[in-house]
């Protein structure tokens, strides 16, 4: 027992004076002031409101990744299509004129696209004989997606315009209503705007092109779901590929904790 009492003396004794030394007094200090100033740097660097670090450390990552393979390639079976300056200078106009849409439309149709989607919104009327012959062409190509674009937010801010032939058809034939499982909070649609009713008639499927800007101002979410109502409306790529591939929208499972 004494010589217990002893050994647990000696070891008290031994440590007490180790930290008792100056050099490792000194050394905590340091290395606990250290911790703090990393600590600091984090937290002014990333999670103060109003710096954009914590994005543009995200941004150079994956701008990496993209260079060095890591990243979905862009697929060969996707062509994109572009207007320009030079299509301006070639219609000696500043307005986009719907009979060369058309005209386009139909050029593409020689080549059997199996979806062809138009990132531009045909939201007001041009002149009557350009807004019919584009509508023609939209109606006989039958594989065309237009889109429509709404303002989102997490919480049901009203606002949504119930009235047309976008909505009408949005409703009836494009919202999905797939199964889901988990604690989902989707983006849920605001105000909204669409194509004209003559383009949302011969249009061959609807989606978004809704994108979210996060708090640098910079645009990088592009939600595959937004809700309306008790339904979702896809994104317009989403949209299309349900359709080439046949794809019962009521058969998509959406796990919105894995999401």
């Amino acid at each position: 027992m004494r010589k217990f009492r002893f050994m647990l003396y000696h070891f008290q004794k031994e440590h007490q004076l180790r930290f008792r030394s100056r050099y490792s007094v000194k050394t905590i200090i340091i290395a606990g002031l250290c911790l703090i100033l990393v600590q600091a740097i984090v937290h002014f660097a990333f999670d103060l409101s109003g710096n954009g670090y914590d994005y543009k450390a995200t941004d150079m990552l994956y701008s990496f990744a993209n260079k060095n393979g890591h990243t979905p390639p862009v697929s060969n079976r996707v062509v994109f299509l572009t207007i320009n300056d030079n299509t301006y200078d070639y219609l000696k106009s500043n307005l986009l004129d719907r009979k060369f849409l058309a005209r386009g439309i139909d050029d593409l149709a020689s080549f059997s696209p199996e979806a062809v989607m138009f990132d531009i919104l045909f939201a007001r009327p041009s002149s009557p004989k350009a807004d019919s012959i584009f509508a023609e062409s939209v109606r006989n190509a039958g594989n065309i997606c237009l889109p429509a674009g709404f303002s989102v937010s997490f919480e049901n801010r009203g606002g949504l315009d119930r009235e047309g032939v976008y909505f009408e058809r949005m409703k009836k034939e494009f919202l999905i209503h797939p199964k889901e499982s988990g604690i989902g909070k989707p983006y849920i649609a605001g105000r909204g705007l669409y194509q004209a009713d003559p383009f949302a008639e011969a249009a061959g499927s609807f989606g978004h092109i809704t994108t979210v800007s996060e708090a640098d101002g910079v645009y990088r979410l592009y939600p595959m779901l937004i809700k309306i109502d008790s339904g979702y409306i896809p994104t317009a790529t989403l949209s299309m590929f349900c359709k080439i591939y046949e794809i019962n929208t009521n058969d998509i499972e959406v796990k919105w904790e894995r999401v």
